[in-house]
This record gives C-alpha cells, structure tokens and sequence, in this order.
C-alpha cells in the first residue's frame, strides 16, 4: 500500500494517495514541504526571446557538485512548456528566486503566453546580463 501520513497540529491524516485526484495529490504534496522557495526560471530561445516562469517544485540535490532540481511539468497537451523548450535548445537557464517585492511580477509571469512573449517585458522586469550564460537574470532577484 502507499499511503503518507502527515502529522498535524490536532489530528492525523491517513490517506491512500492511488485514491486522490490529480489537484488533491498536489494539494497534498506542496502543503508538505512549505514554505519554500520559488524557483523563477529564466530561459531564452535560439532567437534571443527571453522567457521567465515561476516553478514551485524546486529544492536543493546536492553540494559536491552543486546541484539544484527544478521538475517543469508539461503543458495540458501534453507538450513542452517554454522554459524546457529552451532549456533543450541551448543547455542554459538562469534560476532567480521570488521574494516578496517581486510576488506581483512573478504572478504576471505564471501564465501560459505564447513562445514569442518575453515575460520580463510583460511584467516590466529589467533583465540583468548573465555572466555565464546568455538568459537574463532578474534585476531586482535577491538570488
């Protein structure tokens, strides 16, 4: 059987998950692990069209090398979101982290616009030049 037991303040939950719909299990899942954390991924496409979207299933992997783990989920038909179109493309993405001076931006950048739209403009971002890298990064990202 595969169950998760959570313990809260009053009572406890016991629950098979093979038995709960898709936004109960997620529901679930990202109420355990919070607060964290959201990863802003910035992408840009072999054209130069930059693209930034918010990806809340994202920690830590590891030290030695560094590694972090972003899962990007697919889109409702099935195929690539932008962010992993690009990331294919070109190998590269900038991870900026959301604070709260920036929740508002972010919450322009959630939504699914076409390839061509570049996020940081729809939110009125400034883009800083990366070092490494040719996807931006946020300007104003503490991260």
């Amino acid at each position: 059987m595969v169950a998760l037991q959570i313990s809260q303040t009053v009572t406890d939950m016991d629950c098979d998950v093979r038995e709960l719909d898709g936004t109960s299990l997620y529901k679930l899942l990202t109420g355990s692990v919070l607060p964290r954390p959201i990863a802003w991924l910035s992408t840009q496409d072999l054209l130069g069209v930059a693209n930034l979207a918010p990806f809340s299933f994202f920690t830590v992997a590891g030290l030695h090398p560094p590694l972090l783990a972003v899962t990007i989920l697919k889109k409702p038909d099935g195929s690539d979101k932008d962010s992993l179109a690009n990331i294919r493309a070109t190998g590269e993405f900038v991870v900026n982290i959301v604070n709260q001076e920036l929740v508002e931006e972010m919450n322009q950048s959630c939504a699914a616009y076409p390839a061509e739209v570049d996020e940081f403009d729809l939110a009125g971002l400034e883009k800083v030049r990366s070092k490494q890298v040719k996807a931006p990064g946020v300007a104003r990202s503490p991260v």
